[in-house]
Protein backbone atom coordinates (compact mmCIF):
# COMPACT_ATOMS: atom_id res chain seq x y z
CA UNK A 1 0.00 0.00 0.00
CA UNK A 2 1.13 3.23 -0.97
CA UNK A 3 -0.31 6.55 0.73
CA UNK A 4 1.41 10.29 -0.41
CA UNK A 5 0.01 13.48 1.52
CA UNK A 6 0.34 16.36 -0.23
CA UNK A 7 0.59 19.91 1.90
CA UNK A 8 0.58 22.91 -0.03
CA UNK A 9 2.00 25.77 2.62
CA UNK A 10 3.55 29.12 2.31
CA UNK A 11 7.25 29.28 3.23
CA UNK A 12 6.52 31.30 6.44
CA UNK A 13 3.38 28.95 7.67
CA UNK A 14 6.56 26.10 7.28
CA UNK A 15 9.40 27.85 9.18
CA UNK A 16 6.18 28.83 11.93
CA UNK A 17 4.86 24.74 11.79
CA UNK A 18 8.30 23.95 12.32
CA UNK A 19 9.30 26.13 14.80
CA UNK A 20 12.22 27.90 13.04
CA UNK A 21 12.88 31.48 13.30
CA UNK A 22 11.98 34.10 10.60
CA UNK A 23 15.30 35.43 9.34
CA UNK A 24 14.37 38.00 6.88
CA UNK A 25 15.13 41.21 8.54
CA UNK A 26 18.62 39.66 9.13
CA UNK A 27 18.52 38.75 5.27
CA UNK A 28 16.97 42.23 4.48
CA UNK A 29 20.24 43.62 6.38
CA UNK A 30 23.13 41.54 4.62
CA UNK A 31 21.60 42.46 1.68
CA UNK A 32 21.70 45.94 2.53
CA UNK A 33 25.40 45.59 3.40
CA UNK A 34 26.42 44.13 0.58
CA UNK A 35 24.98 46.64 -1.37
CA UNK A 36 26.60 49.67 0.22
CA UNK A 37 29.75 47.53 0.08
CA UNK A 38 29.20 47.23 -3.86
CA UNK A 39 28.51 50.95 -3.99
CA UNK A 40 31.54 51.60 -1.98
CA UNK A 41 34.06 50.35 -4.59
CA UNK A 42 35.05 50.53 -8.09
CA UNK A 43 38.02 47.89 -7.40
CA UNK A 44 36.63 45.15 -10.03
CA UNK A 45 39.23 42.63 -7.92
CA UNK A 46 37.42 43.56 -4.45
CA UNK A 47 34.05 42.53 -6.21
CA UNK A 48 35.07 39.18 -7.53
CA UNK A 49 36.56 38.39 -4.30
CA UNK A 50 33.34 39.75 -2.40
CA UNK A 51 31.45 37.60 -4.57
CA UNK A 52 33.19 34.05 -4.43
CA UNK A 53 33.41 34.87 -0.65
CA UNK A 54 29.18 34.75 -1.09
CA UNK A 55 29.01 32.08 -3.25
CA UNK A 56 31.65 29.64 -1.18
CA UNK A 57 29.42 30.44 1.96
CA UNK A 58 26.27 29.60 0.08
CA UNK A 59 27.94 26.56 -1.45
CA UNK A 60 28.60 25.00 2.18
CA UNK A 61 25.80 26.03 4.22
CA UNK A 62 23.56 24.13 1.29
CA UNK A 63 26.12 21.04 1.81
CA UNK A 64 26.06 21.55 5.63
CA UNK A 65 22.06 21.33 5.38
CA UNK A 66 22.50 18.48 3.01
CA UNK A 67 24.69 16.70 5.58
CA UNK A 68 22.19 17.00 8.58
CA UNK A 69 19.37 15.47 6.48
CA UNK A 70 20.84 12.67 4.90
CA UNK A 71 21.99 12.16 8.26
CA UNK A 72 18.46 12.00 10.09
CA UNK A 73 17.19 10.39 7.61
CA UNK A 74 19.72 7.50 7.81
CA UNK A 75 19.49 7.31 11.47
CA UNK A 76 15.42 7.08 10.99
CA UNK A 77 15.93 4.52 9.02
CA UNK A 78 18.09 2.55 11.48
CA UNK A 79 15.76 3.14 14.11
CA UNK A 80 13.25 1.69 11.94
CA UNK A 81 15.03 -1.47 10.54
CA UNK A 82 16.24 -1.86 14.46
CA UNK A 83 12.68 -2.30 15.41
CA UNK A 84 11.44 -4.62 13.10
CA UNK A 85 14.47 -6.63 14.01
CA UNK A 86 13.44 -6.33 17.30
CA UNK A 87 9.79 -8.48 16.83
CA UNK A 88 11.33 -11.12 14.67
Amino acid sequence: MKINIEIDVSPEEARHFFGLPDVAPIQDKLVERVQAQIEATSDPAYLGKLASQLVAGGVQSVDAFQRTFFDLVSAGSKRKGSKKNDKD
